[in-house]
């Protein structure tokens, strides 16, 4: 999602909190912009177990699979793809938004169950509408998460998080508001130069390493140019594409360093993305605050406002308390949010249950409206603009809806593993997936493991939903109703390129891995959840790979060297 521009007074603040606290984090040195990294020398220990992770934000993986074939990535051609394993088919997670993205990739977990469901939430229990996705909410979204991070399992060995959201536990955090460099660029919206102030902050990791005596277990860079210019320009612009190979000549700055310090062998490197992009119309745009009014006569609150920041509770309440429906808008997807109204007829919002009460299944399709009672799942099903609606008639079950078609998604769980059933309850298939391949076999409505709806679906449309919406509705923030726009349009109206909801070129993401002992060629399918685990293994940490809680699982048999 497009970074929104602060506010001039808090773009001043920023800037002199950034100068306060030059002085006092790691390295306290400005990085000069076109010297980065210098010359870096390492003296100090490394062995053969060490992790340098660079995501490279909304990076769509077939864009950079054909520029690499093209030549326009030397760097990642010669120091990754040549010498290691790259996954045929990897996927994000659901929703497909940063900040979830992010969270999920931290700590190897669905951002269902993590307390991190998007970019913006709605907390019924609190009533307070949460965001986590401006600048001054940078780090806000680590406050909600349920799960230890990746750095926090491994408070015993040296990490470092450079910019990224989520790096609590961290030995080393590198702020974002640190490099005054790479904040004046970014205010200024010059994303090739905030990328080569991230990373250039490769020396001050060499920095800590020479001070410490010991090279960092693991390091995750957090690349967020070309997300940024793909929601403006589009994906497959030319101004997108610079970024890449902006990217690639960074990395490649980064490798040439440890080359020249003979530690390229000793370092695996792994480049990936949080999600794609899909790219739009700016013309369709279905604005849910507008749509709610206009065809059902609800009051419905979207924008999220001064308010919602209030400490004040009762100041929320008394804004919340006018709406039938609160948005909670990330992108191509949103959460809606009822009020129950325990009236057969319409009543004012000031006269409904209280926020905390959610309106049953049956409620919603049939919910008393200003001009008569509405079936909400039916209305937006048929809303220009939306792609699907799911929900949650009753525990263990989903509830998906396109157009067209209807489906229903169980689970059980047997013998401790989540088990996932699919089947077309009434019209076309809404995932697609009845028609012909391995997918088909598997809507009988009979019980499959998550792995077998990965590997069956993974190169369809609509990858991975079985197997990853169900887990969306365990968060206590998820909304009556979850709806995914359809293809070329989004809940936004400002880009060009968007991500968040289900199609194939915004959840499939790259996977390039690197380094000793990793083998050359393919692999997959796997998950973004699933580097967590194959990061702890592959850092002799099996153990801490396989704990409870995990969503994803290992593939570092399936690279390793014979």
């Amino acid at each position: 999602m497009t970074p929104p521009r602060p506010a001039p007074f808090l773009a001043a603040a920023v800037l002199v909190l950034g100068a306060l606290v030059a002085g006092c984090s790691m390295g306290s040195r400005r990085i000069r912009p076109g010297d980065y990294p210098s010359d870096p020398r390492l003296d100090c220990i490394l062995d053969d177990r060490h992790v340098l992770l660079f995501l490279v934000d909304g990076c769509r993986e077939d864009l950079l699979r054909e520029m690499v074939a093209r030549g326009e990535l030397p760097a990642i051609r010669r120091y990754l793809v040549a010498r290691g394993a790259s996954a045929e088919c990897a996927v994000s997670t659901v929703p497909s938004v940063t900040n979830a993205c992010i969270a999920a990739a931290t700590c190897g977990v669905y951002p269902g169950r993590l307390g991190a469901p998007g970019n913006r939430w709605y907390d019924r229990d609190k009533s307070e509408r949460i965001s986590v996705f401006g600048l001054h909410d940078y780090y806000r979204i680590e406050e909600y998460l349920s799960r230890p991070t990746i750095y926090e399992i491994l408070s015993d060995e040296p990490t470092v998080a450079l910019f990224t959201r989520c790096p609590r536990g961290s030995t080393y955090h590198i702020p974002f508001y640190y490099n005054l460099i790479a904040m004046k660029y970014y205010l200024a919206g010059n994303w090739a130069k905030v990328d080569e102030a991230f990373l250039g902050e490769f020396d001050d990791l060499v920095d800590c390493a020479n001070r410490d005596g010991v090279f960092p277990r693991f390091a995750f860079f957090h690349l967020t140019g070309y997300d940024s210019v793909a929601h403006r320009a589009g994906p497959f612009s030319a101004e997108a594409k610079a970024l890449l190979r902006n990217v690639d000549r960074g990395l490649g700055r980064i490798a040439e360093a440890l080359e020249r310090n003979g530690a390229l062998d000793r370092v695996c490197l792994m480049l990936t993305a949080d999600h794609g992009h899909v790219v739009m119309e700016k013309k369709n745009c279905l604005l849910l605050e507008e749509w709610f009014p206009a065809r059902t006569g609800l009051p419905a609150l979207d924008r999220y406002t001064r308010i919602d920041r209030s400490h004040d509770a009762r100041k929320r309440r008394r804004l919340y308390d006018r709406f039938a429906v609160i948005v909670a808008n990330n992108g191509r997807n949103a959460d809606l949010h009822l009020r129950r109204n325990p009236a057969e007829t319409w009543i004012p919002p000031e006269r409904m249950a209280p926020w905390n009460e959610r309106p049953s299944w049956e409620e919603l399709r049939h919910y008393p409206a200003p001009r008569g009672p509405v079936d909400l799942i039916e209305a937006l099903r048929r809303a220009p603009g939306v792609g699907f609606v799911a929900g949650r008639p009753r525990n263990g079950e989903i509830a998906l809806f396109s157009p067209g078609g209807e489906s229903r998604i169980r689970t059980v769980v047997e013998g401790g593993e989540t088990r996932f059933s699919y089947a077309v309850v009434e019209g076309d298939d809404p995932l697609g997936y009845g028609g012909t391949g391995a997918a088909a076999s598997l809507c009988d409505g009979r019980f499959r493991s998550s792995r077998e709806w990965l590997e069956a679906t993974c190169g369809l449309d609509f990858p991975d939903i079985v197997a990853q919406l169900p887990s969306l509705f365990e968060d206590r923030s998820r909304g009556d109703l979850y709806l995914v726009a359809a293809d070329g349009w989004d809940f936004e109206e400002t880009n060009i390129s968007s991500h968040g909801g289900f199609q194939r070129d915004e959840m499939r993401i790259p996977l390039l891995v690197a380094g000793p002992r990793i083998r050359k060629g393919t692999f997959g399918p796997v998950r973004l959840v699933d580097l967590v685990p194959t990061i702890l293994d592959y850092l002799g940490h099996g153990d801490r790979a396989r704990r409870d809680g995990l969503d994803g699982v290992s593939f570092l048999e399936e690279i390793s060297a014979p």
